[in-house]
């Protein structure tokens, strides 16, 4: 795979986690005179997905500024068997104040209180973030695949192996979603290079880069049909082969040791678990049952005025176009558009007669049951009524030709989703503030190619990993 593609270098780190406690206040300011203990903590955020309000509205570069609490954990690992016991937890709970520009984001220098000074021996050093500013613990929670943790309650002496499946690590995060089928939030990791500290109190200076550890999924269209085969089209909907709800913040960290974005080997890394009930179907397959999960859905209703739920839309709201294949086409009407998002179309400026939306995601590997692979996602065209779902119509979401990876089983149709990935329906390039919503990158994906039977994933170089999908 080459650089340019995917390129979602989402790679940002840290995050939030819980607050801090009164010995946590070191930030810096305090030197020893035998020398410090340091942690630099790197958040890379070099072409991140983010947004104002986090789900994800733009490709602005704010993923640092939003992270408000990190957690250290501390490990000490056992030579012979590599395995790791927690001895110490430090916490910055400020970290959205306190963290400072760097290069490729935001940095932070800790420096351990002289009384937790580590002891001799070998440490490795992990550290989670994710937004908690609304004063309560953010949508994830720790937890071992046997045992749910409280995150603010990790228990020391708790151990882990390293590992390479998902959920045999330590800490696959468990999200609060599974009880409240909330959407996944973005959450970053990472882990230092094992540490050697031969004298008690030793200085040492260890650096933990944290990456994005969710993929990201953006939807952005216009030119939207107004009816299907004379039956109004309701709501835009992207369904997927597979749902995880949990989420393993170690798998692989140790590799992560690039600090700057672009550059390859690209990290493809699946690090999510534990596949939720189906609650959607694939139109394309032909299935009777639910067979896939859905990503996100918007209601046209919420963005365009002129909506009966008797009569559909209103003759206004409609507008005949000529497609490109010389088709004569009813839309809907951008002098009938509002931005459903943001009233003031400013804060999260949207092109006229475009709709958006944007979900993260947990990763997960492509579907293979008994020789059968399923389509990765399609977009689809709904009727919603009432309680009755309709699918008008359906494209199967392919992935472009110089994007697949043989190596990982990549496939035009069936392919892996993975962290620090954007996969991108229509280009969002400008932020959240587009000069020109619809030029310099900011470029809805039309819908009007009624005929058109599949969508194709091309790459730009916005991101480190960008998945940009068109319809062909």
């Amino acid at each position: 795979m080459k650089k340019n593609y995917f390129l979602l270098a989402m790679a940002a780190g840290m995050m939030s986690f819980a607050s801090c406690s009164s010995d946590d206040a070191v930030n810096g300011s305090e030197e020893w005179a035998d020398g410090d203990q340091v942690i630099m903590l790197d958040m890379q955020d070099t072409d991140v997905l983010a947004s104002r309000s986090r789900p994800l509205y733009s490709t602005a570069n704010m993923g640092a500024e939003k992270v408000t609490d990190v957690k250290l954990l501390v490990f000490k690992i056992d030579g012979s068997t590599n395995t790791k016991t927690l001895t110490k937890e430090f916490n910055i709970s400020n970290w959205n104040n306190e963290s400072s520009d760097y290069q490729y984001g935001r940095q932070y220098t800790y420096r351990i209180p002289k009384a937790d000074r580590l002891e001799s021996g070998k440490y490795t050093i992990v550290a989670v973030g994710q937004d908690e500013a609304t004063g309560t613990v953010a949508p994830y929670t720790w937890g071992t695949p046997a045992t749910t943790l409280p995150l603010l309650d990790i228990t020391d002496g708790l151990t882990w192996n390293s590992a390479t499946t998902p959920g045999y690590g330590f800490a696959g995060l468990i999200p609060n979603a599974v009880a409240t089928d909330a959407d996944p939030a973005e959450i970053f990791s990472g882990q230092s290079q094992p540490v050697t500290i031969g004298t008690d109190g030793e200085a040492f200076t260890a650096t933990v880069l944290l990456k994005r550890q969710v993929a990201g999924v953006l939807g952005y269209f216009d030119r939207i049909p107004a009816e299907v085969n004379s039956t109004p089209v309701t709501n835009i909907r992207l369904v997927a082969s597979k749902k995880n709800t949990k989420l393993d913040l170690t798998i692989n960290l140790e590799d992560q040791n690039d600090d700057t974005t672009g550059n390859d080997p690209i990290e493809c890394v699946v690090n999510g678990f534990t596949s939720a009930d189906y609650d959607a179907k694939f139109e394309y397959l032909g299935s009777t049952v639910n067979d896939a999960n859905v990503v996100y859905d918007i209601d046209l209703t919420e963005w365009f005025t002129g909506w009966n739920n008797t009569t559909g839309w209103d003759g206004s709201t409609k507008l005949q176009v000529t497609t490109e294949s010389g088709d004569q086409l009813d839309i809907l009407n951008p002098t009938a558009w509002k931005n459903a998002i943001d009233a003031t179309n400013a804060e999260v400026k949207v092109a006229d007669g475009a709709v958006m939306a944007g979900k993260f995601m947990i990763p997960f590997e492509k579907f293979y049951d008994a020789g059968f692979d399923k389509q990765t996602f399609e977009l689809q065209l709904l009727n919603v009524n009432g309680g009755t779902t309709t699918i008008l119509k359906a494209w199967r979401v392919k992935l472009d030709a110089g994007s697949q990876n043989a190596e990982l089983g990549d496939g035009p149709y069936v392919y892996n989703i993975y962290r620090n990935h954007l996969y991108q329906i229509g280009q969002r390039g400008n932020g959240d503030n587009p000069n020109n919503p619809g030029e310099g990158g900011d470029d809805p994906q039309p819908l009007d190619k009624i005929n058109e039977q599949e969508l194709v994933i091309k790459i730009n170089d916005q991101w480190e990993f960008i998945h940009n999908m068109e319809i062909e």
